[in-house]
């Protein structure tokens, strides 16, 4: 059974050519925007996931959706892959997307449709002065 062991939204994420070392930019928790909301032009989900050796050549679908604080939800975003080694890094990239509703939006990542291997990241989006901290 595949099991999670990392996922995160970020602005932008860079990987090392030589040490294969990701870093993940700007990891998105809270926003700020004015009421005409928010269009980020690009977000990385990153997740990673241990399998066990006897699942390698098997068949698999990452499965991401962007839940808004209303409820309607945006997706899924489907990526197939096959498992080759026994941590398995999935990057996806989001372009142009817009926040354009207050409250908590939730990023979803599922593998297979199964509810034991699924996670969630929410980012906070509230309105008002850009150059305010979320907590004042």
């Amino acid at each position: 059974m595949p099991r999670l062991e990392l996922y995160a939204l970020a602005q932008s994420v860079a990987i090392d050519r030589s040490t294969n070392r990701i870093s993940l930019f700007n990891i998105l928790e809270s926003l700020i925007t004015d009421p005409k909301g928010l269009i980020l032009q690009e977000m990385v989900a990153v997740s990673i996931w241990i399998f066990d050796k006897s699942e390698f050549g098997t068949d698999h679908q990452l499965q991401l959706s962007i839940i808004a604080p209303d409820g309607s939800a945006h997706g899924p975003f489907n990526q197939n892959f096959t498992v080759t080694a026994i941590r398995h890094r999935l990057i996806n990239t989001f372009e142009s997307h817009e926040f354009d509703q207050e409250g908590d939006w939730t990023f979803r990542a599922s593998l297979d449709g199964i509810a034991s291997a699924s996670a969630t990241h929410t980012v906070a989006i509230r309105f008002g002065q850009p150059d305010k901290a979320i907590d004042q």
